[in-house]
């Protein structure tokens, strides 16, 4: 998987990934699109992974915004503190946004 990433071969990727049964989770495939700098072709694996992995898969390529909505579907404030702890001064906005969602959940129970 790595040489596969290291090489550029985006579209051999994918196709191990849509073996049977590959040896590791997809979250793995998102781990290497990640350190390859490659966003788009991490997406197609995050729309695979399960609900519960989907968060930190998506903070691990910057997609704080995403991450974030994706805690609120999954009604998890564990989550969404997760995305908290990676903001920084310049996500006021998305912060604030967080702070809301995490209210909705908060009144839902």
């Amino acid at each position: 998987m790595h040489a596969l990433g290291q090489a550029g071969e985006w579209a051999e990727l994918e196709r191990f990934s849509k073996s049977k049964k590959p040896p590791v989770g997809l979250e793995a495939f998102v781990e290497v699109c990640s350190k390859h700098k490659n966003v788009a072709e991490a997406m197609k694996y995050i729309a695979r992974v399960q609900p519960d992995q989907k968060v930190k898969c998506l903070l691990k390529i910057g997609q704080k915004k995403s991450a974030a909505e994706a805690a609120f579907e999954n009604h998890s404030e564990d989550d969404l503190n997760l995305v908290l702890q990676k903001c920084g001064a310049a996500d006021k906005q998305l912060v604030e946004n967080i702070r809301s969602m995490k209210q909705q959940l908060g009144g839902r129970r």
